[in-house]
């Protein structure tokens, strides 16, 4: 036997706007509900896409740098402080050979001619220039550990898209049905009320 509600206090008018508020609310957590459940699975493949394709790419530029390294380090003892500072001395020599008369006259008839002095000087300003501009295997090394870093996290974010998605999925169905449920609560108490 059910009891009978007892009578209000509150104007009908009150609980008339409590159904219209509790209708209101179920379509919005169905909204909620649709709407997380919509936008997760529309974004998340997208994400997905993008994220395994930021992997490729750090994939190739790891492996690169990986190659770079292997090739200028045994290369690595021409940037030595000494190394740069014998190509330059040669460059001086070549320099100062062709502005010495005397060195000049003895270095023209053993056949270096001027042409020869000037290419010398040419060719270790470049060597010079290469060696003080060039990246230093220390660097790129820690650049690839940058990347590695980089791909790391990658692969996290990648690992933990799918579960994050379905948690965001289910957490809005949850809270959506537990809001509907309150909603559905109100509705029929206002229901009975203005009966």
């Amino acid at each position: 036997m059910t009891q009978a509600p007892r009578p209000s206090r509150l104007p009908p008018a009150f609980w008339s706007l409590a159904r219209v508020l509790g209708t209101v609310g179920i379509g919005l957590a169905l909204l909620l509900m649709l709407g997380t459940w919509g936008l997760t699975l529309t974004f998340a493949p997208m994400i997905g896409g993008w994220l395994n394709q930021a992997e490729v790419g750090l994939s190739n530029m790891n492996t690169n740098m990986g190659n770079l390294i292997n090739s200028l380090e045994p290369l690595d003892i021409l940037a030595r402080p000494e190394t740069l500072d014998a190509v330059r001395s040669l460059g001086n020599l070549a320099e100062r050979a062709r502005q010495a008369p005397l060195i000049g006259a003895f270095l023209t008839q053993n056949g270096v001619t001027a042409q020869a002095l000037n290419e010398v000087q040419l060719v270790t300003d470049n060597w010079a220039t290469l060696l003080e501009d060039r990246p230093s295997v220390p660097e790129l090394r820690a650049q690839q550990a940058d990347i590695q870093a980089w791909l790391k996290r990658t692969r996290t974010a990648q690992a933990w898209l799918t579960p994050l998605t379905w948690g965001l999925n289910f957490g809005s169905l949850l809270l959506g049905l537990w809001f509907m449920a309150g909603q559905w609560a109100l509705l029929r108490a206002a229901s009975r009320r203005l009966e």
